[in-house]
């Protein structure tokens, strides 16, 4: 909805610790700490990014290509601060809730692939990063019920 997104690090954390993007918008790191921090990530589709950040920094707007798979985010000089961005090429993508409640409005009537990602569990929904089938009809609320992830899938995050 914003021409720029911004991740922030705030009190040695990557906030917000998830992001979603879409490949149009642009992408800005910003620090609101008193110390030095780094933004690092690796991906597939875009060229690695390594940048320290001064004290209450930003990094030049980036520009990013649609990834198919989430970039890990990491901060080397406080190796606690991981976070995850996603960039898409398509609006048909949300955060949940707090609560793991979702909604995505204006899907297009037709048969589409729903996939799900948690950060310690992986990809949840049936299918994995190929999706899970279901038809959205014109008109009409496709409900996905309740997604569940098994415990043993449930990673202890360090």
């Amino acid at each position: 909805k914003t021409a720029q997104v911004e991740i922030d690090q705030k009190n040695c954390q990557f906030i917000p610790h998830i992001s979603a993007i879409h490949n149009k918008q642009t992408l800005v790191f910003k620090s609101s700490d008193s110390v030095n921090h780094n933004v690092r990530y690796s991906a597939f589709s875009n060229p690695p990014f390594n940048q320290i950040l001064a004290p209450n920094a930003k990094t030049m707007p980036l520009k990013l290509v649609p990834e198919r798979r989430p970039l890990p985010l990491a901060c080397d000089i406080h190796p606690w601060m991981k976070g995850y961005l996603m960039v898409f090429n398509h609006p048909f993508f949300v955060i949940t809730g707090a609560d793991g409640s979702f909604e995505i409005k204006g899907i297009p009537a037709g048969k589409h692939k729903v996939v799900a990602w948690q950060e310690s569990a992986g990809y949840v929904t049936k299918g994995a990063a190929a999706g899970q089938e279901i038809e959205v009809k014109a008109d009409g609320v496709t409900d996905l019920g309740e997604i569940t992830v098994a415990v043993a899938k449930l990673k202890i995050q360090k």
